[in-house]
């Protein structure tokens, strides 16, 4: 799974390939591990998938992208810069 552009100003794209349909859950945490946006709670078809993330309200800093897919879980650091 990727977002680009990373690091962003106030918007990303994440990309993300899911081999089977099943629950998909993709979460932005900050660096203390609270949760700050749920952007997936769904359950989703096999596939190519794209989310844009509008992070207008958040401060610049780093923060985590969580994807969970059946036993599948993948981290992805992101980077806000205003």
């Amino acid at each position: 799974f990727t977002p680009y552009p990373n690091p962003f100003n106030s918007q990303t794209t994440i990309k993300f390939y899911t081999p089977l349909r099943g629950p998909v859950t993709l979460s932005i945490f900050d660096v203390g591990g609270n949760e700050i946006q749920k952007l997936v709670n769904d359950i989703l078809e096999a596939g190519l998938h794209q989310i844009v993330w509008n992070a207008d309200r958040l401060p610049t800093g780093i923060y985590f992208l969580k994807i969970e897919s059946g036993r599948f879980t993948s981290n992805q650091k992101v980077s806000i810069l205003k």
